[in-house]
């Protein structure tokens, strides 16, 4: 009986080394799949990672992008306030210029009216002295024909004075005629 347990030993350690064999080789076939399958998972994963790094670059470069453009932006803002200001102030210079330029023209023309009205008004009193010249010559010359009446002293206004009375005189004399 030995032997016969001793051939059932090595038909079942056959039997058990052709099944674990098996099962081994069943094992080793799965941890190559899951091997695969892992290599698989890992290239996906790095090319997934190399994608978002790429997009991750071309965002960050984007971000640097936009902050130049705000930079700038915020540059140019700043220097058109700058401008904004000193052009307010040059307003504010020349718009007070102009208030005391109007200021001072309108003293010069209330001076001028002024000056105007006292014209006219010495204009009037010297045309009536004129007249009232007149009528005394005409009254004084019929009485005394022999006495020829001359200006006390010729100035520019004594001239204008007497051409003005001697332009009455003729035209007195052109109303007698």
């Amino acid at each position: 009986m030995p032997e016969m347990f001793v051939f059932l030993y090595r038909i079942l350690t056959a039997q058990c080394r052709t099944e674990l064999q098996q099962m081994l080789e069943a094992e080793i076939q799965v941890c190559n799949r899951m091997k695969d399958e892992c290599k698989k998972l890992t290239q996906q994963l790095q090319d997934s990672a190399e994608k978002s790094r790429g997009r991750l670059q071309e965002a960050n470069q984007e971000c640097n992008k936009m902050k130049k453009k705000l930079e700038e932006s915020t540059a140019q803002r700043r220097a058109l306030e700058e401008q904004n200001t000193k052009k307010d102030k040059r307003i504010t210079e020349i718009s007070s210029r102009l208030k005391h330029s109007d200021e001072n023209a309108r003293k010069q023309v209330d001076q001028m009216c002024q000056l105007l009205a006292t014209r006219n008004n010495l204009m009037k009193e010297r045309k009536i002295l004129c007249q009232e010249v007149e009528f005394l010559r005409k009254q004084w010359i019929p009485k005394t024909p022999s006495e020829p009446v001359t200006p006390v002293m010729e100035t520019a206004s004594n001239a204008s004075t007497e051409n003005e009375v001697h332009g009455h005189i003729t035209e007195g004399k052109e109303r007698d005629a």
